[in-house]
């Protein structure tokens, strides 16, 4: 296949070589993992100057993408058994939820596809992004064997790392600080399980600085996880707040389900405050943060610390939860807005492979799905930064959890942000979008400076 291109596009040197990687892997993919390569791509670049050209030349190929098709047959499904094993966890007594497959087939959605009634003005050009969720949808078809699930994700993945590198991040936030990769070991909490990739970005100091810290946890409809897809996010952290960022790889549906990612995320967070000092890390001064589904993970790993004990009793400044998707349960009315991305069906599938068997019951813990707190469960946690959309179908899971953090006396910051979708932040040009994210900067200085930990 070939893509067209006029001579204003020729002129823009990087967008020449996002053509020559889009052209070296369309015979790998389907439509909607090349939509789903396009609006990563779009979403991860676009603080960047180079992102004008990006919108352009990812729009051009739109018509090649109509007529492409399947490059390979649908295997067989195989069937296999979940290989992580689920945790034991004291009973507890919780209003028992409706059924979620009753409640979508039954009741109608919002609908808020209509980007010129629901969008912010400024957020309307970027307001369908179906493309990046059927694209969730794709991995999750239950037609498919789970090797062929993972070589979609690993092809996505692949696709759209390829396509960042012809758009590097300015001269003077590369030279800003080093960035290595590293394998951490997960046998404390699950033996036999493999070591987990992790992106370290240091800032340029002396072996005696010590900086703060940032967890951060990469999201991806709990089917994807790959940090490399957030490297200019990763360095802009690191370069903004002259801070340590270690992001790992963890282990995602449909492939691992609960708790896999979770033994990943703690094991990793152990070895950043075992090996503060190598990392130059102030343990004094580490934040989680995780959008998405990582801000689902980020949420989660605060109460699996609080119930198993922080590392080295070291407990985390600040939790930043980002458009967090905290609820399996579809009983809060927002849970039927519809905006074109991130659909109700869509989550509810990913939940479902996320959790297995343990999908929509009422007796699954907080460290598995925080939405289900209630009472003391809150209680200690770490101070909280939420940020949630007017338009996003988790966005009264998130209102509910917050007041749960309020309730239980715990520092959080709450931030609904209208005429936003869940994934209107890839508009990172639009001036609302530079307003949140400039107050989530300002709210990563607060943690780093003041100390909002009650207990």
């Amino acid at each position: 296949m070939s893509f067209s291109v006029d001579t204003k596009i020729k002129d823009l040197l990087s967008d020449e070589a996002a053509i020559a990687v889009i052209q070296k892997h369309v015979p790998e993919f389907d439509k909607k993992s090349m939509n789903m390569a396009k609006g990563m791509t779009l979403r991860a670049v676009s603080k960047f100057p180079q992102a004008k050209g990006v919108a352009k030349v990812l729009d051009l190929i739109d018509a090649d993408l109509k007529k492409l098709g399947s490059s390979s047959p649908v295997p067989p499904v195989e069937v296999k058994e979940v290989t992580s094993a689920k945790e034991v966890t004291p009973a507890r007594e919780v209003a028992p939820a409706r059924d979620v497959t009753e409640f979508l087939s039954k009741e109608e959605f919002y609908d808020r596809k209509d980007a010129s009634k629901w969008a912010h003005p400024a957020l309307e050009a970027g307001w369908d992004m179906g493309g990046l969720s059927e694209s969730f949808e794709d991995m999750l078809d239950p037609s498919i064997s789970l090797d062929e699930a993972d070589n979609r994700r690993v092809r996505t993945e692949k696709l759209v790392a390829e396509m960042l590198e012809a758009y590097p991040v300015p001269a003077e936030l590369a030279e800003s600080g080093t960035t290595s990769s590293v394998d951490v070991a997960v046998s404390d909490f699950e033996p036999g399980a493999a070591p987990v990739s992790v992106l370290v970005r240091t800032p340029n100091g002396d072996d005696k600085s010590r900086f703060p810290a940032i967890f951060y946890i990469p999201g991806g409809g709990l089917t994807l996880s790959e940090p490399k897809m957030f490297t200019q996010q990763i360095i802009q952290l690191s370069a903004a707040h002259k801070a340590v960022v270690v992001s790992p790889k963890y282990r995602v549906a449909p492939r691992w389900q609960y708790p896999a990612a979770l033994n990943d995320l703690h094991s990793v967070l152990k070895w950043m405050v075992d090996n503060a000092g190598k990392l130059n890390i102030d343990t004094d001064r580490i934040i989680i943060f995780g959008g998405s589904s990582g801000g689902h993970l980020a949420a989660a790993l605060t109460h699996r610390l609080k119930r198993m004990g922080y590392p080295n009793d070291v407990r985390p400044r600040a939790q930043i939860l980002f458009v967090p998707v905290l609820d399996d349960r579809s009983f809060e009315p927002s849970r039927r807005i519809n905006s074109g991305s991130w659909t109700p069906e869509e989550e509810n599938k990913a939940w479902k492979a996320w959790l297995g068997d343990l999908f929509n019951r009422a007796d699954v813990p907080p460290e598995a799905v925080p939405g289900h707190a209630v009472g003391d469960d809150f209680k200690g946690l770490p101070p909280a930064f939420i940020h949630t959309s007017e338009h996003d179908g988790d966005r009264d899971d998130v209102i509910r959890y917050a007041k749960g953090l309020l309730d239980a006396g715990v520092f959080c910051d709450l931030h609904l942000w209208g005429g936003f979708s869940h994934l209107s932040n890839a508009l990172a040009n639009a001036e609302p979008v530079m307003r949140e994210n400039a107050l989530i900067d300002t709210q990563i200085e607060d943690a780093f400076t003041n100390d909002l930990r009650r207990s």
